[in-house]
């Protein structure tokens, strides 16, 4: 709760259901013009951001192990792993 994962997870609950409604919106005639393209850019911009957030998750795995205020942390990053 203090580090903001709870309000990470509930917004990324709401984000999963953004390009249904984008879609809804791009598809219906009697919406604006510039409203469907308004929603085709949207929906363009989350397609791009899961592509980068899922490669940077991937590609790498980092450890930290703290042992409290005294003692310098231990970090172990593995680097880019190969594809």
């Amino acid at each position: 709760m203090l580090n903001n994962d709870a309000s990470r997870e509930a917004a990324a609950k709401e984000f999963t259901a953004a390009p249904k409604i984008l879609g809804e919106i791009l598809r219906n005639e009697r919406n604006s013009p510039k409203h469907r393209i308004d929603a085709a850019r949207e929906i363009r911009t989350v397609a791009r951001v899961a592509d980068e957030k899922f490669a940077d998750d991937v590609d790498r795995v980092r450890v930290v192990i703290n042992l409290g205020a005294d003692v310098k942390p231990i970090v172990v990053d593995s680097g880019p792993l190969p594809p």
